[in-house]
């Protein structure tokens, strides 16, 4: 049965030989119909709190898995960038010995060039002496001419 405090204000009972006083009655059902009021009055409080709760809840439960979604991609994206600085490091090891072999082979390039120029100036050296030898003949030529 729906009690509602209207129907409690406009209940109307028979009239009976010894019953009971209807002034009191009516001062009770008032105050029950007042009652009635306050308690459906903090059933709906009540109910709103708990749908802004539940409506917190979920935006907490969204809230909550979007933040777990972003750590999982700032997760990735710091594993890639492990990746991807071991790979510079591995690059840049490569370099350091792309630029060594550089340098060793400008001193070898260096050290033949002098050997180079060795050769060249001992070639020219040779050619000389064998050119004036060559002029003046031989020390046995230098006798024939002679006799």
């Amino acid at each position: 049965m729906d009690v509602s405090p209207q129907y409690v204000r406009e209940v109307v009972f028979e009239e009976q030989w010894r019953g009971y006083k209807q002034s009191q009655v009516d001062e009770f059902l008032d105050r029950v119909a007042e009652g009635i009021e306050q308690l459906q009055q903090r059933l709906r409080e009540a109910t709103e709190r708990a749908v802004r709760a539940e409506q917190r809840v979920a935006e907490h439960d969204e809230a909550g898995e979007a933040a777990r979604q972003s750590l999982a991609t700032a997760e990735q994206a710091a594993r890639a960038m492990a990746e991807v600085a071991a790979e510079a490091e591995k690059v840049a090891e490569a370099q350091r010995r792309l630029q060594e072999g550089f340098g060793d082979l400008e001193v070898a390039r260096d050290r033949l060039q002098q050997q180079i120029a060795t050769v060249d100036a001992s070639a020219a050296s040779t050619a000389g002496t064998v050119g004036s030898r060559v002029e003046t003949g031989s020390p046995a030529q230098v006798r024939r001419r002679r006799l």
